[in-house]
């Protein structure tokens, strides 16, 4: 079984859940401000790929 401890953690308390002997720590603080990019990822099979390929 694995341990999380969430919720109410902050930069400043960490270090005291991690002496508590927790598996892992979710810290919402990491990415609550964090810059954001929206980006896309199309994947296609190599025959579309080879086909557009070939027309341009």
């Amino acid at each position: 079984m694995i341990l999380e401890a969430s919720g109410g953690i902050t930069l400043d308390n960490i270090k005291d859940y991690g002496r508590s002997g927790v598996d892992v720590i979710s810290l919402g603080a990491l990415t609550k401000n964090a810059r954001w990019i929206d980006l896309s990822l199309e994947i296609e099979n190599d025959e579309e790929w080879r086909a557009k390929s070939e027309i341009a």
